[in-house]
């Protein structure tokens, strides 16, 4: 398995707030480590629809116990590609954002832009993701991972033989602000009251950096369908592989693109679970309570 790839993997082994009450409510869930690793805090998402179509994805990512919250809000069109990934982190006892990281995908180009204490953070150039890409801020430990890598599956739309898939990291400009803070507030979180942290960081933006090269580029094996249980009921779900042998990577997917299982081996898998749908996504799955009240109003993850 390329590096950039099995790093994302690696942190994810070890390892969002305003209301939007002009969004419906189309479904929720949560997904969590298998029983291997059932101390693993939950990652909580909403999906609710978005005034000129498509979906917006709302998810709460674990942090440690030192009162910050990250969010993962994705901007996704039908097909639940994303059209921008952004992430907004909010330190103890804030209700705004202090650092945004925001990025936008059209005509096979990525660009980035966000704000900090620093103030607006420059637009970057536009970066070309001509292939399916898995796209993460570097040395972000809190993501939601099998939403980006729904996204990029459904983003190589096959269902048969093989596709390029591409990781791209992000560093630079805001992200560079938001995993500085991130670090910082974790130190701070566990340093006792005789421990003294100095902080050294640029005064000004660095420039924006996406990374990635040919190293980083993998080929994604469609399987076939399989049959996966979920709320009792057997849903067929799009088998994928990423790699080869002992590193070998499976996903399962259920329409319309939902993650249903990731398996990295028999001892790390997360699985989709808690899982409520208010408008029918996947067609095997009961669409729960439809009136206004229930779908009207996503939760302040």
């Amino acid at each position: 398995m390329k590096n950039a790839f099995k790093s994302l993997l690696t942190v994810l082994a070890v390892a969002i707030g305003a209301p939007l009450a002009a969004q419906q409510k189309i479904a929720e869930g949560e997904y969590q480590l298998s029983r291997a690793n059932a101390n693993a805090q939950h990652q909580q998402w909403v999906l609710t629809t978005r005034p000129s179509g498509g979906y917006f994805l709302r998810s709460e990512i674990p942090t440690p116990q030192n009162g910050t919250r990250v969010l993962q809000i994705e901007e996704l069109n039908d097909h639940l590609v994303p059209t921008r990934i952004a992430y907004e982190l909010y330190m103890k006892g804030r209700t705004e954002p202090n650092v945004i990281v925001s990025c936008t995908f059209a005509n096979s180009y990525v660009s980035c832009d966000g704000k900090s204490e620093k103030g607006t953070a420059p637009r970057s150039a536009a970066y070309p993701c001509k292939v399916a890409i898995l796209f993460s801020v570097r040395d972000l430990a809190h993501f939601d991972f099998p939403w980006l890598m729904a996204s990029a599956l459904n983003a190589a739309e096959f269902t048969s033989g093989k596709a390029r898939l591409r990781t791209i990291h992000l560093t630079g400009g805001a992200a560079l602000e938001l995993t500085d803070d991130i670090n910082v507030a974790e130190l701070q979180a566990v340093m006792t009251p005789s421990q003294k942290l100095t902080v050294v960081r640029p005064e000004s933006y660095t420039e924006w950096e996406f990374m990635s090269d040919d190293d980083d580029v993998e080929t994604l094996t469609f399987i076939g369908t399989d049959q996966l249980e979920l709320n009792g009921a057997k849903v067929p779900a799009r088998h994928y592989s990423l790699g080869s042998g002992d590193e070998a990577t499976d996903f399962w997917l259920a329409a319309p693109g939902i993650l249903l299982k990731m398996s990295m081996g028999s001892e790390t898998q997360y699985l989709l679970s808690n899982y409520h749908q208010f408008r029918k996504l996947i067609p095997e799955i009961k669409t729960e309570d439809d009136s206004p009240e229930k779908r009207a109003t996503a939760p302040n993850l």
